[in-house]
């Protein structure tokens, strides 16, 4: 074999290699609480790390919206290392929220979801939920960039709920039925 033929890449272009072959021991083939942890501070996050329910969850916030990392799936093994982990925020709803805004905001964004979740009969909660795969073996790179979709997100929301939710409930101010725009409280956790 020329050394030519050794340079040529998987998209053909010779000397431009997509992955170095040390590239693929850096991969991250699943995730501690220490690596979400060290990534989330690598970018400037704040981060605490709890225990529910016996898993780690890791707390950290972005534009004053307080938010958990919980991990998934467990690999085999001590090392406590997970195959997946969804970011979720929480905010408590006064009032009814429009299933419309739900489906408005579903329809129109990727990658995270947002439902309606009942912990008990009077106190239901707005969720904003993203989950994030790691099986097969992802770069810290990667980690990096679902945060930054994460932080996207949250702050698209924020914004959103800004001006969907007063023009939402505003015809249903008459009949008293829906949430003031104030009534949608602070994030919970």
């Amino acid at each position: 074999m020329s050394d030519m033929a050794s340079e040529i890449d998987a998209a053909g272009v010779p000397g431009q290699s997509l992955v170095a072959a040390n590239d693929v021991t850096s991969l991250l083939l699943g995730v501690t609480s220490d690596d979400v942890k060290d990534t989330l501070q690598a970018a400037g996050y704040r981060v605490e790390v709890l225990t529910a329910d016996g898993m780690a969850v890791l707390r950290s916030a972005t534009a004053g919206l307080p938010f958990d990392i919980r991990l998934g799936n467990q690999l085999p093994g001590p090392e406590g290392r997970h195959l997946d982990m969804t970011f979720v925020a929480l905010f408590a709803v006064r009032g009814v929220f429009p299933e419309k805004l739900l489906n408005d905001w579903n329809r129109t964004r990727r990658f995270a979801r947002l439902f309606l979740d009942r912990a008990t009969p009077d106190q239901e909660f707005l969720v904003l939920g993203m989950d994030v795969g790691i099986a097969g073996g992802v770069s810290t790179q990667y980690l990096r960039a679902q945060m930054e979709i994460w932080d996207a997100l949250v702050n698209q929301l924020i914004a959103w709920l800004r001006t969907a939710l007063p023009t939402a409930v505003e015809p249903a101010a008459n009949d008293g039925a829906g949430p003031a725009p104030e009534d949608i409280a602070s994030a919970k956790h």
